[in-house]
């Protein structure tokens, strides 16, 4: 069953909705599709099983080489949702590293997460 919530860059619970989000869908393969304004950006992966995630409110989703929306990926990778200056970012990092390689400023304002199990 698909998961979808929006995120408010501005709310205060907004991570703990991401990590509920991703929560429901730890350890399975998903796309990952992003809304913010009339950018949409979509990512495959899997969701690691919450004992995997860096600390227990922050997921993210392993991505494979060249499964990637405008994402550099050459090695396996994690992409971490993160909030930066008022907006919601894309984080990016090596899979065995805890520091995020780059950031991506999605556009400003809610974004709409969708997050679609797929099979494997």
């Amino acid at each position: 069953m698909p998961v979808e919530i929006t995120i408010d860059p501005e709310d205060p619970g907004a991570p703990a909705a991401v990590a509920e989000a991703f929560a429901a869908v730890a350890g399975c393969a998903v796309r990952l599709v992003l809304r913010a304004g009339e950018e949409t950006r979509e990512f495959s992966g899997r969701v690691p099983r919450r004992a995997h995630w860096p600390s227990p409110d922050d997921p993210c989703l392993m991505l494979c080489p060249g499964t990637t929306d405008r994402t550099h990926v050459l090695a396996a990778m994690a992409i971490h949702l993160r909030l930066l200056d008022g907006c919601l970012a894309l984080a990016r990092r090596r899979h065995y590293e805890q520091e995020a390689l780059d950031m991506q400023r999605l556009p400003p304002g809610p974004v709409r997460l969708r997050l679609e199990p797929v099979p494997e």
